[in-house]
């Protein structure tokens, strides 16, 4: 199905390959800066680039455009390890030599992160509140623990490395080889422990998650 927006044509591409189409008259409105690379528009926010040049071919500078596009959605919402998105429109000028692209996400996503954001907030500052204490209760500690342990297993996707781990929970990684259910679970080699979650990891990429509460692991994918 095909709506018509803003001078161009937005091809759904969920289920197919987007096809490269030829220059349409938002291509060069965007290069020229009369059209915002992002934009509103029902229940979709569109992600516009331009990328490649006459030394790349004609799929690695739509391939590139599209890892613009990516990166740009990356930086709007950082505390998502992965963001869903959609290529609509992807368009070779032959002219210019490169290629434009449109990138599609739900509209709600803002609406989600803006929760998820108040809610890390909240829970990062608690946490370093707890972490600070020189005599904590008894119950502050299992705070301080489960705290770890929820943002720990929200954010132990499939994939994503030590270093984002580490921005993503404000946890340090201490990586440790012994034999445990990250092993016999996942064959993973190494695991890191935060609270009452074991993140399992395979070199600097985590391949999924335990908790010690009653031995169960988890793959979580994006």
């Amino acid at each position: 199905m095909k709506r018509l927006f803003s001078l161009m044509f937005l091809v759904s591409c969920a289920h197919q390959p987007p096809a490269v189409l030829e220059r349409p008259a938002w291509v060069e409105a965007v290069r020229s800066g009369e059209e915002s690379l992002k934009v509103f528009h029902g229940d979709k926010i569109y992600y516009r680039r331009i990328a490649g040049s006459k030394e790349l071919t004609k799929e690695k500078s739509c391939e590139l455009a599209v890892i613009k596009a990516e990166e740009d959605i990356k930086k709007e919402y950082p505390l998502f390890p992965r963001i869903p998105f959609n290529v609509e429109v992807l368009v070779y000028d032959r002219e210019h030599q490169d290629c434009a692209v449109t990138a599609s996400i739900d509209s709600q996503l803002q609406k989600r992160y803006e929760d998820i954001k108040l809610e890390y907030q909240a829970a990062v500052l608690r946490k370093e509140e707890l972490a600070g204490k020189e005599h904590a209760t008894e119950d502050e500690v299992t705070e301080l623990l489960q705290l770890r342990a929820e943002t720990a297993k929200r954010y132990a996707q499939v994939g994503l490395t030590k270093d984002e781990f580490e921005r993503f929970t404000k946890d340090k990684v201490y990586l440790t080889e012994t034999a445990g259910e990250c092993q016999r679970v996942f064959r993973a080699p190494a695991s890191s422990t935060h609270g009452t979650t074991q993140v399992c990891w395979s070199g600097e990429h985590v391949v999924g998650y335990c908790t010690a509460v009653d031995n169960t692991c988890w793959k979580k994918t994006p």
